[in-house]
């Protein structure tokens, strides 16, 4: 969530300076240094699909919206993750 709050980027070196802002600014909101937040809590795939400029198009999409009803009692942020890691893992399985 914290990425797709930075402005789309024109080169791979804009999306690596907002990854490691949005890193710093979430490892310091939870207490935790960003080497060790990002290596703990940022799945690797949340990177590639930023990286791969996927991330904030899937966010804009609403994919969180399908799975409202069925998982009623995650937040939205959490439904937003769990979207985005099935259709990644859907994407990685058609791949191989």
């Amino acid at each position: 969530m914290a990425l797709a709050k930075f402005k789309k980027y024109d080169s791979q070196a804009d999306a690596k300076r907002n990854v490691v802002a949005a890193i710093e600014s979430v490892s310091k909101r939870l207490g935790n240094t960003p080497a060790i937040y990002r290596k703990c809590y940022v799945h690797p795939e949340v990177l590639n699909a930023y990286m791969s400029g996927n991330l904030v198009k899937m966010i804009e999409a609403k994919i969180a919206q399908k799975f409202k009803r069925q998982y009623a009692k995650l937040t939205s942020d959490e439904i937003v993750v769990l979207a985005f890691l099935r259709r990644r893992l859907g994407s990685l399985k058609e791949a191989a």
